[in-house]
Formats: structure tokens, sequence, C-alpha cells
């Protein structure tokens, strides 16, 4: 149950940065909207409580990439990449039932590409979730 839980936590944070703009998550299809924010919990592994402590380490990161019209300024991506990377500085935690998720690094807001009609811009967000 912890990565549905870690995935909740995240993406509720993710989305609440930006309460008006839709999100899309994994699995679902795209909205019909010219902005919408993409997220995907990518889970990268986990760390044997025998080596670090009291409870397993189940670490991976958010993306979190920004849609917005391909044609446009660039910008308008940017400041909305900025906003959420400075929603998760190092350190923040958010609990979720008998555990805990923590941003382990600064976020930051990576190379945008354009995607058909759209322009993505990424922001990864690196996290441990311990129960």
């Amino acid at each position: 149950m912890i990565e549905a839980e870690i995935y909740q936590a995240l993406g509720d944070a993710i989305a609440a940065v930006h309460p008006t703009i839709p999100i899309v998550w994994e699995n679902v299809d795209a909205v019909q909207q010219p902005t919408f924010i993409a997220v995907e919990i990518v889970r990268t592994g986990r760390l044997s409580e025998a080596v670090y402590g009291d409870a397993p380490q189940h670490n991976g990161y958010a993306q979190a990439t920004v849609v917005t019209p391909a044609g446009e300024h660039s910008v308008n991506g940017l400041q909305l990449a900025d906003q959420i990377a400075a929603a998760f500085p190092i350190g923040t935690s958010m609990d979720f039932g008998a555990g805990c998720v923590k941003i382990i690094r600064q976020p930051f807001v990576g190379q945008g590409y354009r995607d058909g009609p759209d322009w993505r811009t990424p922001v990864t967000i690196y996290y441990m979730g311990t129960v």
C-alpha cells in the first residue's frame, strides 16, 4: 500500500501548487486544455531496513511536466515549472497514513521540448518514502 500512498501524497501536493490547472495522472488520457500538468511518479528502488535503519526506504522521483501550447514563448511554461519546483524545497515532509514522504534533493526544472502541438517543461522532484 505504501507506493499508492506515496503517489497520492506527492500528487496532491503537486496539484495544490496550481489548483486551477488540470492535472493529467498516469494512465489517464490527456485533457483537452491548452495548458495542463502531467504527473508521473517514477519508483527507482527500495533500500532495506537492515542497512538503513528502522524502516525500508522507497525512493524515486515525481515528474511534473508543465504542458503549454507550442509556438508560445517558453517563459509561460517556465514560470509555472519554477513555481512547482519552489513548492518542494529539500527537506519538505508530507505525512500519509503511517508514513512520510521527504524531498531529498533540490527539485529542478529541466530543458523544455516540443511534443507535437505542445511544449513540455519538466520538473523533477526526488523523494524518499518511509513507514
